[in-house]
C-alpha cells in the first residue's frame, strides 16, 4: 500500500515512522513549509524497514501531489482541514483510494462530501515533534463510509496498535472533550502549579511524586473515588484560606473547581 503523509507536525512526526515500519510506502510528505515536510522525509528516508522509499518526496504544492497513491492520510490542523481537502479533491487522484483524516472532534463528512471511501483514523494520545510516540499502545479510533474501507482501515490500525475501536462521529466527539479536560486541562493546572513553585522559590520537580501518584491511582480505582483534598473533605478554613493567597483568574479557576468538587463529588 502507497501513502501520502499530508500533514509533518505533531501527530505525524509519530504516526509516519509507525506506518512505515508497518510496511507502509510512504511516497510524499506535505506540509505548509518546506521545512517541516524534509525534516519528516529525512526521519522516514533512516528507517532501517524504510527499503522502499528511496524516491519520497517532500512538497508543500498540493498540485504536485502524488496521484497514484493507494492512501491519503490528513494529519493537519482541525481548522486546514476543509482547504486542503478542497485543494486534493481538485487533483486526479485515483477513485478507489481512501481518504482518512485523524481528528478527534471533526466528522467524517468533510471527507464523503468529496472522495467515496472515507475513514477517521483518530490515535487517541497527545503528541509532540520533540518526542516520538510508540504506537503499539495508543489507542485507535476508525471510523468509515463503506465496509470494505472500514476493513482495510481496520487491518491498518492492528499493525500499529494493540487497542482499535469502532467509533463513529458523535461518540468521538465526547472522547475528544474528556480528553481535552484529562490532558489538556490538567497540564493547565500544571502551568499554574508552576508558577505558584516559582513564587515559593521551589523545584518543581518536588511536586512530581504527587503528580505520578495521582495519576497511578486512577488506574486502579474510579476518579470520583480518588479525590482528596480541601474540598473533598469540605476544609472551609482551607479553602477560604487559599482563596485569599489568589487573584485574578487563578482565585477564579481555584472557586470554580472547588465548586464543582462540592456539588459533585461526595
Amino acid at each position: 500500500m502507497k501513502a501520502v503523509m499530508i500533514g509533518a507536525g505533531n501527530l505525524a512526526t509519530s504516526l509516519a515512522p509507525a506506518l512505515v515500519e508497518a510496511g507502509i510506502e510512504i511516497s510524499q510528505v506535505f506540509s505548509g513549509t518546506l521545512q517541516s515536510a524534509k525534516r519528516l522525509a529525512s526521519v522516514l528516508e533512516k528507517l532501517e524497514s524504510n527499503t522502499c522509499n528511496a524516491n519520497l518526496e517532500a512538497i508543500t504544492d498540493i498540485s504536485k501531489l502524488d496521484c497514484q497513491a493507494d492512501l491519503y492520510l490528513y494529519a493537519i490542523a482541525d481548522n486546514a482541514l476543509t482547504e486542503v481537502i478542497e485543494q486534493v479533491a481538485m487533483q486526479p487522484v485515483p477513485p478507489q483510494a481512501i481518504h482518512l483524516h485523524t481528528s478527534g472532534s471533526v466528522g467524517i463528512e468533510v471527507l464523503s462530501d468529496k472522495f467515496e471511501h472515507c475513514a477517521v483514523f483518530y490515535p487517541f494520545q497527545t503528541f509532540s515533534r520533540a518526542q516520538r510516540v510508540s504506537m503499539e499502545k495508543v489507542p485507535i479510533l476508525v471510523e468509515a463510509t463503506d465496509k470494505a474501507t472500514l476493513a482495510t482501515v481496520e487491518e491498518l490500525a492492528h499493525r500499529l496498535s494493540d487497542y482499535v475501536y469502532r467509533v463513529d462521529g458523535e461518540h468521538r466527539q465526547q472522547l475528544h472533550i474528556a480528553g481535552v479536560f484529562a490532558n489538556n486541562f490538567v497540564n493547565a493546572m500544571y502551568c499554574i502549579a508552576f508558577k505558584r513553585m516559582q513564587k515559593a522559590n521551589i523545584p518543581f520537580s518536588v511536586l512530581l511524586p504527587l503528580i505520578d501518584l495521582t495519576a497511578a491511582k486512577v488506574h486502579s480505582m474510579q476518579p470520583p473515588q480518588a479525590q482528596t483534598g480541601p474540598a473533598a473533605r469540605r476544609d472551609y478554613n482551607i479553602i477560604n484560606q487559599q482563596l485569599e493567597l489568589l487573584n485574578g483568574s487563578e482565585r477564579e479557576i481555584y472557586q470554580q473547581i472547588t465548586n464543582y468538587i462540592l456539588s459533585n463529588i461526595n
